[in-house]
């Protein structure tokens, strides 16, 4: 008789050159300068960051707080009224969610009922869907939730530029869905883990070092040395 395996899988934790450049620079910060650190399973003793700047680089770990640019007591997500129109694409398909037995919950948004499981509410929702992506000639199942045809989305993306800009006096980078980022440049939210100042060179990850890791541009494995070797030289002055 065949025994059952458990394969567990563990995110990604530092394994590029920068990554383990970045642990290093952490370690050397808590055994050397004595700063504050936080530690764990998966990211191990050192592998979080540590608070710590100069005139060459900025370090910091994950931040779990809330906005402090001032963004989230601006911006008022209920301010925009403008509704779907019947006819839309939108409308439509929740009007026949509704009938397959979908309720609104607690922030608007309908959810399938709770005695059905959810394979068969995904089931139900994608025949929806793709039905009416089929009579709008709309792309299926890419983009099928959120698919607009009554202009309502265009509006409110232009209002929200216009708060964006009405927040910051200019509208920047986008984030991560695609639009304008509304958080100013020194919001904890935002702001990046690492930072070269006299490149700009950027890092940001989630958690740990070596996890979801962004970088700020390209750079060469050569490049790379001179910034760590710079950086290493600044804590030893």
């Amino acid at each position: 008789m065949k025994k059952n395996t458990i394969r567990i899988v563990t995110p990604p934790t530092a394994s590029t050159s920068i990554e383990i450049d970045l642990v290093k620079i952490t370690e050397y910060l808590i055994k050397k300068k004595k700063v504050d650190h936080i530690s764990g399973l998966l990211g191990g003793e050192f592998g979080y960051g540590c608070n710590y700047k100069n005139e060459v680089f900025e370090i910091r770990p994950y931040y779990w707080g809330k906005c402090d640019c001032g963004w989230n007591e601006f911006y008022d997500e209920d301010a925009f009224k403008e509704k779907h129109k019947k006819d839309c694409y939108q409308s439509l398909v929740n009007k026949e969610l509704v009938k397959n037995g979908w309720k609104k919950d607690k922030r608007g948004w309908i959810d399938h009922p709770q005695e059905m499981n959810w394979e068969k509410a995904v089931d139900v929702e994608d025949k929806i869907r793709e039905k009416y992506c089929k009579k709008f000639n709309l792309s299926f199942p890419s983009g099928c939730a959120i698919h607009c045809t009554c202009g309502r989305d265009n509006g409110w993306e232009n209002w929200y530029k216009k708060k964006v800009i009405e927040f910051k006096g200019k509208l920047g980078k986008l984030n991560e869905d695609g639009l304008p980022e509304a958080h100013k440049d020194t919001c904890s939210l935002i702001l990046p883990n690492f930072i070269h100042k006299p490149t700009g060179f950027s890092i940001s990850f989630y958690k740990w070092i070596g996890r979801d890791m962004e970088y700020s541009k390209k750079i060469s494995s050569k490049e790379w040395r001179k910034i760590f070797k710079e950086v290493m030289s600044s804590l030893k002055q």
